[in-house]
């Protein structure tokens, strides 16, 4: 019987092909990323009649007059497939058979790429026969240990994603303080919330605060904001409660927005803690949606008190290096001159670019690319 659909395949692929239409090609994947994270394995079926479309497989392309062997094509066909199905390692060649599925024979190709490194994020290419068949797609099966998703190509999306899991405490705490170092919405709301903590209202006019009184206000921002988003960072990350994403996102640009115009215009406002309280809480479901998706199967508990010890660290770390800056900007340019110039100067920028990403998150838009 393998034989036999060996030939059939073989009839399929140098048969001249008819000009009239058919359905749409058909090719299925499946991906495996090995435990240790160092090899890909890949097998994709493709439809025997799908292949007679193929000019690179044309028999009239083989050396000689005689027609091609099965052994031939079956390497003709690898390369094709395997350069334009790719996942960024080493490939090197399998076997290839015949199966015989519902609607009939497919070539199943399947080869194992080699990783130098352990893979910490894959991108597996596809680019099969978008350029004869624009409305084509191929299903995708990827596995990595218990791990299974499901994936559609299209000509529209020809890049599958995927983030090696973390493990370890370490490598959760790192994840915490690169969140909180590179997401550039939490930057801009603790960089606003302390914008106002290096100048007082004395009677009509402003002063620069000193050194030690603006540590204790920072403090109590930030312990307002590190409380509230360690509540919801912990209890969403465990699914104790929903995260909706999209408005999760929309309000903590809108809460950029609120401070940034709250510092122009009432920058003594004595209910900063109250509402830095509030946001932190849409922060904290902000910072668990990212960790959620990290997080092992079982035994959370450590991963997610690690990510959130990490986030504590980022922002002291953005803390320890703004506050003494700005106090250095005040004394350099005067209170004055700070209140009226330059922290409104900057609380428009930051308003404004809340502003896009408020508008691009709530109604799923690219504003700026």
């Amino acid at each position: 019987m393998k034989r036999a659909l060996r030939v059939l395949l073989g009839l399929c692929l140098f048969a001249p092909a008819t000009a009239a239409a058919h359905q749409s090609s058909v090719v299925y994947s499946d991906v495996t990323v090995s435990p240790d994270r160092q090899s890909v394995e890949l097998e994709v079926k493709i439809a025997a009649r799908d292949l007679t479309e193929v000019k690179e497989l044309d028999p009239a392309n083989a050396p000689g007059s005689r027609p091609p062997t099965v052994e031939e094509a079956e390497e003709r066909i690898y390369r094709y497939v395997s350069a334009r199905v790719t996942a960024g390692c080493v490939p090197s060649q399998g076997p290839m058979q015949v199966v015989r599925l519902r609607d009939g024979p497919y070539a199943a190709i399947r080869w194992t790429e080699r990783c130098a490194e352990p893979l910490e994020k894959l991108d597996l290419r596809y680019d099969l026969f978008f350029d004869g068949d624009p409305l084509h797609t191929s299903p995708l099966r990827f596995t990595f240990g218990d791990q299974t998703k499901a994936f559609l190509f299209s000509a529209d999306t020809r890049v599958f994603e995927w983030e090696a899991p973390l493990s370890g405490f370490s490598a959760f705490l790192v994840s915490g303080v690169e969140h909180i170092l590179f997401g550039p919405d939490h930057i801009l709301f603790l960089l606003s919330l302390l914008l106002v903590v290096v100048i007082a209202k004395r009677g009509d006019s402003f002063e620069r605060q000193d050194a030690w009184l603006s540590t204790k206000s920072t403090l109590a921002l930030v312990t307002a904001f590190t409380l509230a988003h360690s509540i919801t960072l912990i209890t969403a990350a465990l699914d104790v409660i929903p995260i909706h994403e999209r408005w999760v996102e929309s309000i903590i640009a809108l809460s950029i927005v609120y401070v940034a115009i709250e510092n122009i215009v009432k920058p003594e406002s004595r209910h900063r803690a109250v509402v830095t309280f509030a946001f932190g809480l849409l922060h904290g479901m902000g910072f668990a949606s990212m960790l959620q998706v990290l997080l092992p199967d079982e035994g959370l508990v450590v991963p997610v008190l690690a990510f959130n010890l990490g986030v504590e660290l980022g922002q002291l770390a953005l803390v320890v290096v703004s506050l003494p800056l700005l106090l250095g900007v005040v004394r350099a340019a005067g209170a004055a001159r700070y209140r009226r110039v330059i922290m409104p100067a900057l609380c428009v920028l930051i308003a404004a670019l809340g502003a896009v990403w408020l508008v691009e998150r709530a109604f799923d838009l690219s504003i700026v690319a």
